[in-house]
């Protein structure tokens, strides 16, 4: 079965986000270390001050928080920026792909073509717009915008019984 395996970022996202472990959400709130400090001490200073019955300065506050927002808003900005950066490579890696019994098959846009058998794959998922194989490090991602029903059934029984 022959496969364009062009992904749109949209694509590319949502095999990110089926693929992404616990670890990398550690290493995110990591990255993001200033925020969430600027955010639990304002959050201290707002309780502090409502315990003591004090005035809240609300001004300091909607600064910080917007600090805060801003330090996230470029991680999130800079994530986006490196799924659509992997979804271009794969673009140019990956033309068309090919599924049979002994593996995939691949051909770039420069007519290069790769093989990888089945027993390099140790899993799948499925999502609502791709197919993934692979684990979270190195995975293959290809569209089903480019099958129709019966191939999305065909790839699904074939990576059911060939990949265990």
């Amino acid at each position: 079965m022959i496969i364009d395996c062009q992904l749109s970022n949209e694509e590319m996202r949502e095999a990110f986000r089926m693929n992404t472990t616990p670890s990398f959400w550690f290493k995110a709130a990591l990255s993001n270390i200033y925020s969430i400090f600027i955010i639990l001490a304002v959050l201290g200073g707002v309780v502090a001050n409502i315990v003591d019955n004090a005035r809240v300065n609300w001004n300091g506050i909607v600064i910080l928080l917007a600090i805060a927002a801003v330090l996230i808003g470029l991680f999130l900005w800079r994530l986006t920026a490196s799924i659509k950066k992997a979804a271009a490579k794969i673009n140019t890696a990956c033309n068309k792909l090919t599924l049979d019994a002994q593996g995939i098959s691949t051909v770039s846009g420069t007519g290069a073509t790769s093989f990888t058998p089945w027993s390099h794959y140790s899993r799948w998922k499925e999502g609502s717009l791709v197919f993934t194989i692979g684990d979270a490090k190195e995975f293959r991602t290809f569209p089903k915008s480019t099958m129709s029903d019966t191939q999305i059934s065909e790839v699904r029984g074939m990576l059911q019984t060939q990949i265990r």
